[in-house]
């Protein structure tokens, strides 16, 4: 027979397979519940969902300017291709504010050194 901390007290005990299972499914019921009640979760995963919308939006644009016509350079192209849409989004303990960040900067609205000084004036990132 397995043994487990029970919660009871935190022993251990002998249990059977079947105790084991239900002690598993709790406990991974309650780290479920704790991550929904993490108060990051949600914007955490906002941004990531938002990121990867963002970037689609791009390539679907890109894609749509090229089908009407629109004559566009292919380094620019290559460019939105490289820096948008084909790089994961990074992640740290402040995600929202360095992902934010980093699409400026990769949509061309911050240089690599303006998107540095940002990064070095906030400690934090």
């Amino acid at each position: 027979m397995p043994f487990a901390l029970i919660p009871d007290g935190y022993s251990l005990k002998k249990v059977t397979k079947l105790q084991l299972k239900a002690l598993s499914d709790k406990r991974r019921h309650d780290n479920v519940m704790k991550l929904l009640e993490n108060p990051t979760t949600l914007p955490t995963l906002a941004t990531l969902i938002g990121g990867a919308l963002v970037a689609k939006a791009v390539d679907d644009t890109l894609e749509t300017l090229v089908d009407q016509g629109i004559n566009i350079v292919d380094q620019t192209k290559d460019a939105v291709k490289a820096n948008v849409v084909n790089k994961p989004l990074p992640i740290s303990v402040f995600f929202p504010v360095s992902a934010a960040l980093d699409v400026t900067q990769r949509a061309g609205l911050f240089t690599k050194e303006q998107e540095q000084q940002i990064r070095d004036a906030l400690p934090f990132i």
